[in-house]
């Protein structure tokens, strides 16, 4: 219970200090807005041209010249890239800045801390604490942050034209994204300890290489004789960090198998669904396209 309760203090903390950074460079985050909003609309254009090609272009009903319809089918994605690589570079902006706003709180925390402090921790992993961690973990946190807005608003879109398209095709698309968003948060209990492990190894071994690499730890380490000893501890320290980060990256990879199998079911299921709605006539060719991209 206690565990819990400090596990969603710590969790708040985080999200108020995402929010209180994000505030201050609230420029940057509103063109990472707008730039989210564009993506998500013009997301789910594409197939809606491309049923409009397959039930009128082809065959010359349609209000727009098969022309119009081809170039405009070709230039959508052009543009939603484009969107796209303003998102990644004005997303990535705002991450290294709140990056570097995290860095110099924690020097100044650090600053501030008693010489005891710097007598009991190594200096390795203080720098490691200081330089690399808060950009990792921001880095992470940022992305997540903006992934979420981004699938969120896209999500948006994609329902509202799905459901104008055909409703109970949307419904039975709706039934299987509980499978498709399971596995990420239930493997995320084993994959985030791994992650954090990988970084306390990690800051380990940047200890060791300043402690050993200065003048007087080299100047200790040759009058002891102890380079193999030294070389050995380096070895387990970077092992250990190799170890975790294929574990890490082998359960990930284990999880999007998981959910791209997943996945399929819906298409089946929609398919199905289609198939007894085209020999009812109600529903067109162009729909159920359109509704596989989707």
């Amino acid at each position: 219970m206690f565990e819990k309760l400090k596990q969603y203090k710590e969790d708040f903390q985080a999200v108020k200090w995402i929010l209180k950074t994000i505030s201050i460079e609230w420029k940057t985050a509103i063109i990472v807005l707008i730039c989210i909003v564009i993506t998500s609309i013009l997301g789910p254009l594409s197939p809606l041209v491309l049923k409009e090609i397959i039930d009128n272009g082809l065959q010359g009903t349609s209000k727009y010249s098969l022309a119009v319809l081809l170039m405009a089918f070709g230039i959508l994605p052009v543009i939603y890239g484009m969107c796209n690589v303003m998102l990644a570079y004005f997303s990535n902006k705002l991450s290294e800045k709140t990056t570097n706003i995290l860095q110099l709180d924690m020097y100044k925390r650090v600053m501030d801390k008693s010489l005891n402090f710097f007598i009991t921790n190594k200096s390795g992993q203080i720098l490691q604490r200081v330089v690399r961690e808060p950009g990792e973990i921001n880095s992470y946190l940022s992305a997540i942050t903006i992934q979420f807005a981004s699938k969120i608003f896209l999500l948006i879109t994609t329902l509202i034209t799905m459901f104008m398209l055909n409703v109970n095709l949307t419904i039975v698309s709706l039934l299987f994204v509980p499978l498709i968003l399971i596995p990420g948060p239930f493997f995320s209990r084993w994959t985030v300890p791994i992650h954090i492990k990988a970084m306390d190894f990690r800051a380990e071994a940047v200890s060791k290489i300043q402690e050993s690499m200065n003048m007087n730890g080299i100047f200790l380490i040759k009058t002891m004789g102890s380079q193999e000893h030294e070389t050995k501890q380096f070895s387990k320290s970077i092992k250990s960090i190799s170890k975790y980060n294929i574990f890490s990256a082998t359960l990930m990879e284990g999880v999007g198998a998981l959910t791209s199998t997943l996945a399929v079911l819906a298409p089946i299921a929609v398919f199905w669904v289609a198939s007894i709605e085209i020999k009812n006539g109600q529903i067109s060719i162009g729909t159920i396209v359109a509704f596989s991209t989707y």
